[in-house]
């Protein structure tokens, strides 16, 4: 209201549930972020409306919604990374972080390494050119495979005795990650 269309910012959010493996999310006028599924699948999460304080009031506003999510790789970025120019004025544009992920093993990169990667793609596309613009990015990984795989390993080395303890544990993390969210409500509130 305070900006009176003359401000605007971008904006994106999400919320994943882990029991039920769905994304909701709202992309207001961002940079679409990057889901990689498992498959090697990308989706470009553009859902949502237009950017925020252009407009006294939002004219829509879809949520995106994807299920059957249960490992996955969630990559934010803003414009300064797409929009950095090389010494021939060419951008370093969504193409090049589509590429790049669209290679398995830099998907299952440490996500600073992922970071640190693209940085030097960065560098090496601006030659002498200096920065524009922010550069940020945002990474986050699902991954039940691996739970699932350490849980199957120590089943297989320590017998059926372990079943009940490592249900047990993870009923207590669920547990304490449900308190954790619902105690972040209430001081976020």
């Amino acid at each position: 209201e305070n900006a009176k269309g003359e401000k605007f910012i971008t904006f994106f959010g999400a919320i994943y549930d882990l029991e039920l493996k769905t994304l909701v999310y709202i992309n207001a006028g961002h940079n679409p972020p990057i889901l990689v599924k498992s498959s090697g699948e990308q989706v470009l999460l553009e859902e949502g409306c237009i950017v925020l304080g252009a407009l006294p009031e939002l004219p829509f506003i879809n949520e995106g919604f994807i299920t059957g999510l249960s490992d996955f790789l969630l990559f934010c970025y803003t414009d300064g990374v797409t929009e950095t120019s090389s010494e021939n004025g060419e951008d370093f544009g969504q193409e090049s972080l589509l590429k790049y992920f669209s290679k398995k093993e830099n998907v299952l990169k440490d996500l600073s390494t992922i970071h640190q990667d693209l940085i030097v793609a960065l560098d090496t596309h601006k030659g002498r050119n200096a920065y524009h613009d922010d550069i940020t990015m945002l990474s986050c990984r699902v991954s039940w495979f691996v739970d699932v795989l350490i849980i199957d390993v120590l089943i297989r080395l320590f017998g059926n005795v372990l079943i009940n303890l490592i249900i047990w544990d993870l009923r207590i993390w669920k547990w304490k990650t449900r308190h954790c969210e619902e105690q972040r409500g209430l001081w976020a509130g």
